[in-house]
Formats: structure tokens, C-alpha cells, sequence
């Protein structure tokens, strides 16, 4: 086994086996101070997010000369403002212990723990800080996932004129590993810098901004193309060996 192969095998497994215990050991201790003039509420649309053009049309008939008002009704034209949208991570704060969040059907009562919801700011109160996030997340993560999409066309390029065990398309494979890796830590600092950076600008009442690590299957999957390459190369070493023999 060459030495490539073990050093990826051996990440792999230290990823697994770091993924289980993060998830069957989870520890949870965090607070925060109660902020003044906090509100969760369910409500109507308000004008800071739409326009609304409400009309009652009075329906009139003539009876015996004379115009009588039969029923009303009326319309609603909802035009919707610009706003930033923003999808963040969540969780209780443990300060809060007299609030919290419940759905009701039948009288049976279910107790309502959000762990992620998407805030929509209005575009003229909303910082400027929240499009310095955006671009960040797109000059930092677009990058990589252009040139994984170009190795990824290669590789399917090479497997469709046969080209198998060879070097080259071993080489792309490991590429490609490394590419998915390097998404997993870009992610996360991105991830991490768009947390701290939206953690004064977006509130949630009750709740705080949590960081969460990206999905483990970017690094788990990118970790496998890499053993797969060294397989490849191993297969491709063997076979010469056993053409040499011959």
C-alpha cells in the first residue's frame, strides 16, 4: 500500500469516527443576557415589508326607486418591498426560560425548538454588512466549485473514451478529493466570519445566532475520490508488474 493511500485512509477514518462521537456526545452550554424591547410574535403583514392597497366596494341595487346597499366586500393588492435574505442557524436562549414557543391542535400542546429560519431584513434598514456577506460567500466558495465542475467534466471525458487505469484520470479523481476538501474548510470559515459579522445586524428575539460546521459528507466524499485515485494508481502499478513478468 503506498504511502498516499494510508495517510487518506487513515483521515477518513479519524473524520468517521470524530462525526460519531460529535454526535452521540453533544454538550450544550451557552447563555446569553436578556436584551429590552424583545417581541415573537404571529401577525399580520405590516406595511414595513409591503404595500397594501386595501378597497371595500359597496354593492347597491334599486327598489322601488329607491337605491338600497346590499353587502360590502373588499380587495387586497399586496406589493411586496425589496428585502435581504438571510438563512442562519438558531437555537433558545437559555436566559429566556419563561419564553417559548408552542403549536396547539385539539388541545394537544407540542413545544416548537426552530434550529434554523430565514430572516428577511428590509433592503432600506438593512447594514451594509449583509452585502459584504454575500460577496464574501461568493468570491470565497465559487471559485473552487467552478474548477470541481471543469475536473469533474474531465474525468467524465476520460471515462467515456475509455481511458480508465491510467494516470491522468487517477490524478483528476484526487483533484477533485482535494477540491471537496478544500469546499469543507472554506465553508466553514465562511460560515464562521458570516455569523460573527451578522450577529449585531440580524436579531432574532429569544434566540441566538449559532455557528454550524458544514456538511461532513463534502470531506467524507472528498476523502473517498482520494483513496479511490490511490486505488487506481495501485491497480495500474500491478498490472505493469504482472506485464513485466510475463
Amino acid at each position: 500500500m503506498n504511502k498516499k493511500l494510508k495517510i487518506y485512509s487513515m483521515l477518513l477514518a479519524v473524520v468517521l469516527v470524530g462525526n460519531v462521537i460529535s454526535n452521540t456526545f453533544y454538550f450544550r452550554s451557552y447563555s446569553s443576557p436578556h436584551r429590552d424591547g424583545e417581541v415573537l410574535t404571529l401577525d399580520s403583514l405590516t406595511e414595513v415589508f409591503a404595500d397594501i392597497d386595501k378597497k371595500t366596494i359597496v354593492h347597491v341595487d334599486t327598489v322601488d326607486g329607491k337605491r338600497d346597499t346590499i353587502g360590502t366586500s373588499s380587495s387586497w393588492t399586496v406589493n411586496f418591498k425589496p428585502t435581504f435574505d438571510v438563512t442562519v442557524p438558531v437555537r433558545p436562549r437559555m436566559a429566556a426560560i419563561d419564553k417559548f414557543l408552542y403549536s396547539s391542535v385539539d388541545g394537544k400542546p407540542c413545544m416548537v425548538e426552530m434550529q434554523q429560519v430565514k430572516l428577511k431584513v428590509p433592503m432600506e434598514e438593512g447594514s451594509t454588512t449583509i452585502t459584504v456577506v454575500i460577496a464574501l460567500m461568493i468570491c470565497l466558495l465559487l471559485p473552487p466549485v467552478i474548477w470541481l465542475l471543469i475536473v469533474i467534466l474531465k474525468v467524465i471525458r476520460s471515462v467515456y473514451k475509455g481511458e480508465i487505469f491510467v494516470t491522468q484520470i487517477a490524478k483528476r479523481l484526487e483533484t477533485a478529493g482535494k477540491l471537496l476538501v478544500a469546499f469543507w474548510f472554506l465553508a466553514n470559515v465562511v460560515s464562521y466570519v458570516q455569523i460573527q459579522l451578522l450577529r449585531d445586524s440580524v436579531l432574532m428575539a429569544y434566540y441566538d445566532i449559532r455557528w454550524q460546521s458544514a456538511s461532513i459528507y463534502y470531506i467524507v466524499f472528498g476523502l473517498v475520490l482520494m483513496i479511490i485515485s490511490q486505488i487506481i494508481l495501485l491497480g495500474k502499478d500491478l498490472k505493469e508488474e504482472q506485464d513485466l513478468t510475463i
